[in-house]
């Protein structure tokens, strides 16, 4: 009994230091911020052995094909992407730790039998975080950026993943919270969060007609991802492009070109004229715009790693697809649903946004504990299938 309740506290322990983690993370995009993000990489690294202890002294692993394939797969692009270092520029060791930090949560959340996430305590905090920094920026009329708006969008996750809770107060705080998060995605107006909320909506609400086919969609988001990107930089000033940017203006009050089409022709010019097709040109060079941040995922992967790099990240997201179509069986499983849903809507925002290996934030660390959940689920399913 002693050992079941050190267990259980190592968990509770362990959620509440990465909520903590969260939660100073999340105010680096408001005007609460009182700390810089590079300060919590040391708070994390010691978080995740932790996690580690945890997992190798209590639990087991998910052993299967899946496995040793996600591991191996995940472990080489992590491995390319961290000593792929350009040497005419100085070493980001602190992106180096990001990346490293990043691997380790991915992994170990992925691969072990249970995961430690207690949804219960991440209910109280979404609905505490939102209204200690939301609703006060809603009531005060604070115009929020678009960051606020993506961060709304993964906290929305955790709201959905506990909808099918028994207990009648988390149901009211649930659905409380998610009506509020709903208005910050909506005041924010980024038209990236709007569309990648509307395709979790829709793949939720249409699960068991989809699930048979979701494979080739998420195959289908991907590819036109990447079309889209070169789309976009070629139809500035063309007919085509007048007519959508005069539709985007009608309809959100932007302009459809919001400057990310000279990033990205300027970020796969630098690597064309460079000869670095194949390799990019290295993991501590950065963009001379917007601190190297790119606005996309495809091209920040092109310009620092290369077609090796972009074709080794589409080798993990072709595993998790794989994954995923080994449970369509599993239709009912609400769980299961949010945590694909999810999985799309973030793959949707990295058309235009790209948080995901960009750096250290609160969105990136989000972004990454949901597909590790989801890999956790997947193999859970695929294991007691083969029981």
């Amino acid at each position: 009994m002693g050992y079941e309740i050190n267990e259980s506290s190592v968990k509770y322990t362990i959620n509440l230091l990465l909520i903590i983690c969260i939660s100073v993370m999340a105010l680096q995009f408001t005007h609460y911020n009182f700390m810089h993000t590079n300060s919590l990489i040391g708070p994390f690294i010691i978080l995740v052995f932790l996690s580690m202890y945890f997992f190798f002294f209590v639990k087991q692993l998910h052993i299967s094909k899946y496995t040793v394939l996600l591991v191996s797969m995940t472990t080489l692009f992590f491995f390319y992407y961290i000593v792929n270092v350009n040497g005419n520029f100085e070493i980001d060791v602190q992106y180096l730790l990001y990346l490293t930090v990043i691997y380790f949560m991915f992994i170990f959340i992925s691969i072990f039998k249970e995961t430690f996430i207690i949804y219960p305590m991440w209910t109280i905090f979404v609905f505490l975080y939102s209204n200690i920094v939301f609703l006060p920026m809603l009531i005060e009329d604070i115009r929020f950026i678009n960051s606020n708006g993506l961060i709304a969008f993964l906290l929305l996750f955790f709201c959905m993943m506990s909808l099918n809770v028994s207990n009648m107060i988390f149901r009211v705080i649930n659905i409380y919270s998610i009506i509020l998060l709903f208005i910050v995605i909506y005041d924010t107006n980024s038209r990236t969060t709007i569309l990648a909320l509307l395709f979790v909506l829709f793949i939720y609400s249409f699960w068991n007609k989809i699930c048979n086919y979701i494979k080739p969609v998420i195959i289908s988001i991907v590819a036109l991802s990447i079309l889209i990107t070169f789309f976009y930089i070629k139809i500035k000033g063309t007919e085509i492009g007048t007519y959508l940017n005069e539709v985007s203006l009608k309809y959100t009050d932007k302009s459809l070109f919001s400057g990310r089409q000279r990033l990205w022709e300027g970020a796969i010019n630098n690597v064309v004229d460079s000869d670095k097709v194949l390799l990019g040109l290295g993991n501590n060079v950065q963009f001379e715009l917007l601190n190297g941040y790119l606005h996309s995922l495809y091209v920040q992967l092109f310009y620092q790693g290369g077609l090796v790099g972009l074709l080794l990240f589409m080798c993990v997201l072709w595993i998790i697809m794989s994954l995923i179509k080994e449970t369509k069986n599993v239709s009912t499983d609400h769980r299961l649903k949010t945590l694909v849903s999810f999985f799309i809507g973030i793959l949707i925002l990295q058309v235009f946004e790209g948080q995901l290996i960009y750096s250290f934030s609160v969105i990136s660390v989000l972004s990454w504990l949901i597909l590790a959940l989801l890999v956790n689920k997947a193999l859970f399913y695929i294991k007691d299938q083969n029981v």
